[in-house]
């Protein structure tokens, strides 16, 4: 196949960054990735040898899927932010006669 007009493949070059760099772009703590990771929430990951790697365009599908134009639309499917709803549950006191 080839390529279309006017297109680069150097745009579809694989950038990765490591675990770190990723949160730093997500805005979160690295230690919130590593628990999305093992719960499988979270960007996609690669694991190169030992040392865990995401790439730059899977953390922005995963970012413009989350993307949202009022609060209406957040926690739509039941979880709001990706977590789980807590439902707040109250100790009820009755006294003995």
């Amino acid at each position: 196949m080839a390529p279309a007009v006017g297109h680069d493949p150097r745009d579809e070059r694989l950038f990765l960054v490591p675990a770190k760099e990723a949160a730093r772009i997500l805005g979160v703590h690295p230690n919130t990735l590593c628990k999305w990771r093992i719960a499988g929430r979270g960007p996609q990951f690669f694991k190169v040898g030992r040392r865990v790697r995401y790439s730059t365009s899977d953390i922005s599908t995963w970012m413009s899927e989350r993307t949202y134009s009022n609060t209406a639309e957040y926690g739509r499917d039941g979880q709001a932010g990706g977590r789980p709803t807590v439902v707040a549950r109250r100790s009820v006191r009755t006294e003995l006669p």
